[in-house]
């Protein structure tokens, strides 16, 4: 399987793409690649009362998106990274099984 592989322009990048080619250093990788949602701390007291709900609860999305994300990367990361092993296995399965067999 070809590794993948895009430019990384600005230097936000390369740990995400080393993660998904790989499955490791992905909680590293990817939040190299993204603005980290920090804590509205004692901003959540400006808000009006009517939209806190609101802000939270898009704030657990986001949480919940980047924890997917990140399961994600990690689990493509493994296929690929284990892909070669398997097409082996596979090719030598596909070898033996064309062997004549002693009756």
């Amino acid at each position: 399987m070809d590794q993948f592989d895009r430019t990384d322009t600005y230097g936000t990048t390369s740990g995400w793409i080393g993660s998904i080619n790989t499955g490791s250093g992905v909680a590293a990788g990817y939040s190299q690649s993204i603005q980290k949602l920090e804590s509205l701390r004692v901003g959540i007291w400006n808000i009006p009362d009517g939209q806190i709900d609101r802000v939270k609860t898009s704030y657990g999305n986001v949480e919940l998106t980047d924890g997917a994300n990140l399961e994600a990367i990690g689990t493509i990361g493994q296929i690929r990274a284990n892909a070669p092993a398997l097409e082996n296995t596979v090719q030598s399965l596909e070898q033996d099984r064309s062997l004549p067999t002693r009756r």
